[in-house]
């Protein structure tokens, strides 16, 4: 038999069922009285037993509702708490590929567990720096976008970690801006020292010296703010300076231990020289060699072409407090050749050549004679020099002209 067949006999036996039950309640003159304090209620048996059943009915639905809803409440908690710990371990586990260098499997395990780890807006953070340490960028920048408006999300961690990106990828303009979009923070060292890397990339001098100067407010200056990167900082903002102004007020606001650097102070007179305000270079290097009298200070005293005629009266005043000086007469030798005093300038340079024969003052002298015709003794000194600035071991050599022979 067809359903269909089965559902009209099922709805012609109801039919028979309901003129039944319905002749009897008409024969029927049994009722139920129920009496509550003053309160009567007389009602057939009939409609009682289905009010009965209807009471009976509509207990047992409410509570199968409340075990299915309790039940289903466990298993919910159930789920959420076995995804939990999932997330946990493949978290853990990314952490592991990660410290290993299996950054694909990394990021995989990162961003598998982000929607159900306790903070999402971490997963992806790390599922960005696999990707990135495996060298694909759009997922990268992806799992970087998700984690943004992800749950958990700390907008400064989230630019620090793009600016960190931008600055390994050779984007340095990027890096700025997602420094920039952060509000700016004076107190906290980990932005300002990546705000300074990335001013000394772009060349920004002004920027990364202001920054430097944050930074040692808070006691942590860091590489860029040690004296060594203060003095490269320095030297590279003189020689890149278009004006002799900009070189002044670069050399006015350094700090006193910066200035005092004997590089600092050589650059800062070279580029006096190189944009033309040769006598206040030639002063501030007097002053320096006056205070501390150094090597490289008086070559490049005697290096420096300003008024020869007037470095040579004042050389000439430290060679009598120095008369033994080979780097003085080395330097009183070049000014005596700018002022075309020949004869003295020989003999600077051959008293120079006396107390220290060293490469530099053989190769003025082997300039000078050559310039004299006199060959012998510029070969002589040219050898001097170069064999001073080369040690070279006793070697056998052969005697005059030798026969063509083979290897």
């Amino acid at each position: 038999m067809t359903r269909k067949l089965w559902n009209i006999l099922l709805l012609l036996l109801v039919i028979v069922a309901a003129a039944v039950i319905g002749e009897q309640i008409q024969q029927d003159d049994s009722y139920v009285l129920i009496k509550f304090k003053n309160q009567v209620i007389e009602t057939t048996i009939w409609i009682f037993l289905l009010l009965l059943s209807v009471l009976v009915v509509a207990i047992y639905a409410l509570i199968r509702m409340l075990v299915n809803w309790r039940v289903d409440h466990r298993f919910a908690n159930w789920r959420v708490s076995s995804r939990s710990n999932a997330a946990k371990k493949r978290t853990s586990a990314g952490l592991a590929q990660l410290a290993r260098g299996r950054f694909k499997e990394a990021q995989k395990s990162f961003i598998k567990a982000a929607p159900y780890a306790r903070i999402p807006a971490l997963n992806y953070l790390l599922g960005a720096l696999a990707a990135q340490a495996e060298g694909k960028d759009l997922e990268c920048d992806e799992a970087l976008t998700i984690a943004e408006s992800a749950e958990g999300t700390d907008p400064v961690l989230v630019g620090l970690l793009q600016a960190l990106v931008h600055m390994q990828r050779g984007n340095n303009e990027q890096a700025l801006a997602s420094l920039k979009r952060l509000e700016p923070d004076d107190k906290n060292p980990l932005f300002l020292e990546m705000l300074a890397r990335v001013y000394q990339r772009l060349e920004d001098w002004d920027s990364l010296d202001n920054t430097i100067g944050k930074l040692e407010k808070l006691g942590r200056p860091g590489k860029l703010g040690s004296m060594r990167h203060q003095v490269e900082l320095t030297l590279h903002r003189l020689q890149v300076s278009k004006s002799a102004q900009d070189v002044k007020s670069i050399w006015k606001n350094l700090n006193k231990t910066v200035k005092t650097d004997q590089a600092v102070q050589l650059g800062y007179c070279k580029n006096l020289v190189r944009l033309g305000e040769t006598k206040l270079a030639e002063q501030e290097l007097q002053k320096a060699i006056n205070l501390n009298y150094t090597k490289a200070y008086i070559t490049a005293y005697g290096e420096m072409n300003v008024q020869p005629s007037q470095q040579l009266v004042v050389a000439e005043q430290w060679l009598k407090q120095r008369p033994n000086d080979a780097d003085l007469l080395l330097a009183l030798g070049r000014i005596s050749l700018r002022n075309k005093l020949w004869g003295k300038a020989k003999e600077y340079f051959e008293l120079s050549a006396s107390l220290s024969p060293n490469s530099l003052v053989h190769a003025e002298l082997a300039r000078f004679y050559a310039a004299l015709k006199d060959s012998d003794k510029s070969q002589h000194h040219f050898e001097q020099s170069v064999r001073n600035m080369h040690e070279l071991p006793e070697l056998p050599l052969p005697q005059g002209q030798i026969e063509n022979s083979s290897v």
